[in-house]
């Protein structure tokens, strides 16, 4: 599909998601972004928060929540 894929092992309240935030962020210059939130509350807010640090830089980015997923569930279920 050509298409580059990243995720943070740990989840949204891993402490390196901060640290990801800072350092990897200039990676996604004039990309088209597509977020794929956990299906629980932290994940959407986590995705929210990385969606606007990347709106400034990013080409786009959207936020796809994938339908029937089980709550807590996330892209690999």
């Amino acid at each position: 599909h050509d298409v580059v894929a990243t995720t943070l092992a740990g989840g949204a309240s891993f402490t390196e998601s901060r640290h990801f935030a800072e350092v990897a962020v200039g990676h996604f210059r004039g990309a088209r972004v597509v977020c794929l939130p956990d299906n629980d509350d932290a994940g959407r807010a986590h995705m929210a928060r990385l969606a606007a640090r990347l709106a400034p830089i990013a080409q786009s980015v959207r936020i796809v929540a994938l339908p029937g997923l089980a709550p807590k569930g996330d892209v690999s279920d």
